[in-house]
């Protein structure tokens, strides 16, 4: 019998569900929100919907949930979820197998992301590479041989909450300062946007509500010329660069990929990064990279979550 996976990526806000065959083709896709996400009942009830929502009328062989944070893999325990503040040491696979009946496994977003470039993208011919996915925060995955490289404790590719400015006042979540997360996320060029506002810079941002100005309306005025929100993917560019010049140093990649939500934006930041780059990386392992954008967009996380259930019930390993 050919196996049907249910893949998830359960957000803060958002949970994207879809329906995978073997093959890769995605049979149906349902999206649901968490409501509050600071209450277990509501995310798990919405979350349960979505599944339900995806099973009816097919025969579903496994379950991959992709989550935000740091997850022991081998244990299969969410350690935690920065934008569900109820996960602690959440048994969260355990909760939704018992619930269906179905074998489930779940996975950090980030790296279920990078399996699905690596299966069923252009990453299979560009390896090793590292996948970054810029959004309200920024994380990493590493893939070599075929495989997620996921270090002892899988918080390999961690590249978000690595520190890359030793003089910055701007605090992480994560509890540190200069994180490349406050460096450069989409939360970081709002950040600076805002800063300029209050610093009478003149934008065209001015008059628009602040709970109005996020990353996507600043890409869109940057591409109208104008020079705050330029600015301000200016610089988060010029950190993507200092950290893309430390991978390409330690890891030696063949390709960096950029995937979440704010790679739409990346033309607005790609000069300012291989302009740094240039300046700080050896040009010998400089001259194997490529860069470009992931294949399958904001459905990577889920993609590669049904993947990683699929091959889990396939091949009885994680």
């Amino acid at each position: 019998m050919s196996s049907l996976g249910i893949g998830i990526d359960l957000g803060g806000t958002k949970i994207c569900g879809i329906l995978l065959d073997e093959e890769g083709r995605i049979l149906k896709r349902v999206d649901g929100s968490t409501e509050d996400p600071t209450s277990e009942e509501r995310v798990l009830q919405n979350l349960f919907r979505v599944i339900e929502n995806l099973k009816n009328d097919y025969s579903v062989t496994s379950i991959g949930i992709g989550c935000a944070g740091p997850d022991d893999f081998f244990n299969q325990v969410v350690v935690t979820s920065p934008n569900l503040p109820f996960i602690k040491n959440y048994p969260l696979q355990r909760i939704v197998q018992e619930r269906f009946e179905i074998p489930t496994v779940v996975d950090n977003d980030v790296k279920t992301a990078a399996l699905a470039e690596l299966v069923l993208g252009k990453g299979r011919d560009f390896q090793p590479f590292f996948f970054i996915t810029l959004g309200t925060g920024i994380g990493g995955a590493l893939v070599s041989d075929g495989k997620i490289y996921r270090g002892a404790s899988n918080t390999a590719g961690e590249i978000g909450h690595t520190v890359f400015d030793l003089e910055s006042k701007e605090r992480c979540g994560c509890g540190k300062y200069g994180c490349l997360e406050v460096l450069a996320s989409g939360t970081a060029i709002r950040r600076f946007a805002l800063e300029g506002l209050r610093g009478g810079i003149p934008s065209k941002l001015e008059g628009i509500p602040q709970e109005q100005i996020d990353a996507r309306l600043i890409a869109q005025k940057a591409r109208e010329e104008d020079e705050l929100s330029r600015d301000a993917f200016l610089r988060a560019g010029y950190w993507l660069g200092v950290a893309f010049s430390s991978l390409v140093q330690i890891l030696n990649p063949k390709a960096i990929i950029i995937g979440g939500g704010m790679s739409d934006a990346w033309d607005l930041m790609e000069e300012k990064v291989k302009e740094i780059l240039l300046g700080l990386t050896m040009e010998f392992p400089r001259s194997y990279l490529h860069i470009f954008k992931s294949t399958h967009g904001p459905l990577s996380g889920a993609i590669g979550a049904a993947l990683l259930g699929i091959r889990q019930k396939n091949r009885g390993v994680l």
